[in-house]
């Protein structure tokens, strides 16, 4: 059956075609209604006011069609439709069938919802593909197939909280964020089930899949459904900035591998996350993306959404996205250089002999102390690779130019973090850096109301020129 534009159809029928996949595409958000974080209220959670209003519609008008809103789509193959809005609700459903799967003991009904579960072809003779697919990421899409032919239809006896110590669920589940709001929707909707008396939830499962109904409405092609995501979710108020412009970055790229670094860095900023004060990876991507930025086009204020339209327009988003990845291997030879006394010594000097650790560390530090120190390192690193002693030489030469900028009197030796991402950028080599004559030849793009001073000073000019052992000229600035 051929889904028709702008048509209403029950979950029966949306699910229901053997071929036929609905996939949440690697762009989209991740599923986060599980969550309370994301609730409207703070006694409660979406996905628990979610199946009371499905239930309240169900007990005031049992044989009535309710309309839930519309999904935007657009097919990629035959049969493939990838959402672009609605895929929190549909994911929702989805595991709600699942549910009442479960429980549910008539014959033909417990068929009717395993039918949009999974076909009959893909269970018994091929990849045992759940009609979802949700492809966030490779740990997404494993665990949904899992979840739906172990859990959902498998005859067990098993509860959500067993999901965890099944030998299909992998411990880099736990590492999943969409996986883990999953799981406390599943919580969410066993609780509710519960309290359905018997006699009603045959009644209940069947006006979930023929009275619910989705308006099918198609934005024709890829290109189309990215932008649309863009715009309905812009002002989504718990759809943040990353999630936003995942699929600026990533809606027409050609090579996987840089799909699977995005998830990759998601993973390792959801894993390395504030844990007392955030429950997403966001913040930690917003702040890397932050960075990423500020390195490649050196501007104060960053409008991240904006920087992104703005730089990518009219050219290929693939090398900001490899530069991109080039930075995140540099932030994490920067993390372990943090281990080294030598690096973490000249670090404790500009946060105030407070020891920094790891990538929480570093997004604690101050916006001077991260555009003087951070930026510039990301984008040393970046071009010169990982050299621990030359790293730090350059941090200590990062760290008296921001003395020069917090002493009044040394203001004059103060060179712009922009203007030193600028000598970098000019250096051919490590060396070179250090004795970089900034005011030579309009080497440097000078910045409007911005002061640019020499780099390579009278007092850097005197150090290099000393015959004396550099261990003890550290010493003696060190002191």
């Amino acid at each position: 059956m051929e889904l028709i534009n702008t048509k209403e159809y029950p979950l029966a029928e949306l699910f229901s075609t053997q071929n036929r996949k609905i996939i949440i595409p690697d762009f989209q958000r991740d599923y986060c209604w599980g969550d309370k974080t994301h609730g409207e209220k703070s006694d409660t959670d979406i996905v628990t006011g979610f199946i009371e209003t499905l239930f309240e519609e169900f007990k005031n008008s049992s044989n009535s069609d309710v309309l839930l809103g519309k999904i935007d789509v657009y097919e990629s193959h035959k049969n493939h439709i990838y959402l672009t809005d609605g895929q929190q609700r549909l994911t929702t459903l989805y595991l709600l069938i699942g549910m009442l799967y479960r429980k549910v003991e008539e014959k033909e009904l417990k068929n009717n919802l395993k039918n949009c579960l999974i076909s009959d072809f893909e269970e018994s003779h091929d990849d045992k593909e759940p009609y979802l697919q949700y492809a966030v990421r490779e740990s997404t899409l494993f665990f949904t197939r899992g979840l739906v032919n172990e859990f959902f239809i498998k005859e067990n006896k098993l509860s959500f909280s067993d999901i965890p110590i099944q030998s299909w669920y992998f411990s880099e589940y736990t590492l999943d964020p969409s996986i883990v709001s999953m799981l406390l929707a599943l919580k969410t909707i066993e609780s509710k089930l519960k309290d359905i008396k018997t006699e009603t939830f045959e009644a209940f499962s069947k006006y979930v899949i023929n009275n619910i109904k989705i308006q099918y409405y198609d934005v024709q092609d890829k290109k189309h459904g990215e932008e649309r995501f863009v715009i309905i979710n812009t002002t989504g108020k718990s759809l943040t900035v990353s999630e936003n412009i995942k699929p600026i970055l990533l809606g027409n790229i050609t090579e996987e591998i840089l799909a699977k670094e995005w998830e990759e860095r998601e993973t390792y900023f959801w894993k390395a996350r504030k844990k007392e004060k955030e429950n997403i990876a966001d913040n930690g991507v917003n702040d890397f993306l932050t960075w990423c930025f500020q390195v490649e086009d050196k501007q104060e204020k960053i409008d991240i959404i904006r920087d992104a339209k703005n730089l990518l327009k009219g050219k290929s988003n693939e090398p900001f996205l490899k530069k991109m990845q080039i930075n995140f291997d540099s932030l994490k030879t920067i993390i372990g250089y943090l281990d080294e006394d030598r690096f973490q010594s000249q670090f404790k000097f500009v946060n105030e002999n407070i020891e920094v650790k790891g990538i929480v560390g570093l997004r604690t530090l101050s916006k001077e102390k991260t555009q003087n120190i951070i930026l510039p390192l990301l984008a040393f690193i970046s071009k010169f690779g990982n050299d621990f002693d030359f790293t730090c030489l350059f941090l200590r030469r990062l760290r008296k130019n921001y003395f020069d900028l917090k002493w009044e009197d040394r203001n004059n030796n103060y060179v712009d973090w922009r203007y030193v991402l600028q000598i970098i950028e000019k250096s051919k080599n490590s060396n070179e850096i250090f004795t970089f004559d900034s005011l030579k030849d309009n080497q440097i793009n000078v910045i409007e109301k911005v002061t640019l001073n020499q780099w390579y000073n009278e007092e850097e000019k005197i150090k290099n020129n000393l015959v004396i052992d550099k261990n003890k000229l550290e010493k003696w600035e060190d002191y």
